[in-house]
């Protein structure tokens, strides 16, 4: 009789298997992976709707090239001395542009259930890279999400490179690319676009191979309100010092 419990016991336990492996494989069929898209629309965002020329006159690009003698050495390339940079009344358009998509990025990626929270910009900067300089990989931090808008770029050959930030225990070939074995991907870039990727994410600049200097503006952010819950004690008031007090 425990015999035959036990070879009851068994038939259950590998018929919930069976029925775990149809339901995991029904998952992984439905997943479409069209062409070969080596970036997620859900992290990484492009803004577009400023136009060099138009949006920014001379007058603001003026003073982003002026802004180069006031600038110090980084590793690949300059930036500038003013950390602050969006502050500048020269580039109120595109302070506003980015405030904008701030708030959609917080609103339509990060999705938070609080919608009293606010996703601000806390410091911005110049980025210059001449002939043969570069931008080395590194990610941003004490900044929930980043960005870059470009003001001069070559179009034609100028691109951005994400590196993913993980561990392969496993290395296998793969025999075409997609987002989950793709180690690294670039996107290229263009005047007047506005990139916002998480900032733990692991990005680089190539070599600039052309005699014109790049020019960019990058940015971090944080978060402003209540996050996680006092039930999970994961409560954290952002807006008042003295909460816990």
């Amino acid at each position: 009789m425990f015999l035959k419990y036990l070879k009851l016991i068994y038939l259950n336990i590998f018929f919930l298997i069976f029925l775990c492996s149809i339901s995991f494989s029904e998952i992984i069929k439905s997943i479409e992976i069209k062409g070969n898209k080596r970036v997620s629309s859900e992290t990484i965002v492009t803004f577009t709707g400023v136009s060099i020329g138009d949006n920014i006159d001379n007058f603001q690009i003026n003073f982003v090239k002026d802004t180069f003698n006031k600038c110090r050495k980084n590793q690949g390339n300059q930036i500038s001395l003013d950390h602050f940079i969006l502050n500048n009344k020269e580039l109120k358009n595109i302070k506003k542009f980015i405030n904008n998509q701030c708030s959609y990025y917080l609103k339509n990626i990060i999705c938070p259930a609080n919608k009293d929270i606010e996703l601000y910009v806390t410091i911005s900067w110049l980025n210059y890279t001449l002939i043969n300089g570069y931008h080395h990989p590194h990610t941003h931090q004490n900044s929930v999400v980043s960005g870059v808008f470009y003001f001069d770029v070559d179009e034609t050959k100028d691109s951005i490179t994400f590196v993913k930030n993980q561990y392969n225990q496993i290395e296998v070939a793969p025999l075409n690319f997609n987002p989950w074995n793709s180690r690294t991907w670039w996107l290229p870039v263009k005047n007047g676009r506005l990139l916002m990727f998480p900032s733990n994410l692991n990005h680089m600049v190539p070599i600039n191979k052309e005699n014109k200097t790049r020019i960019s503006l990058s940015f971090n952010t944080f978060i402003k309100g209540e996050l996680g819950s006092i039930n999970s004690s994961t409560h954290l008031n952002i807006n008042k010092s003295n909460v816990y007090k």
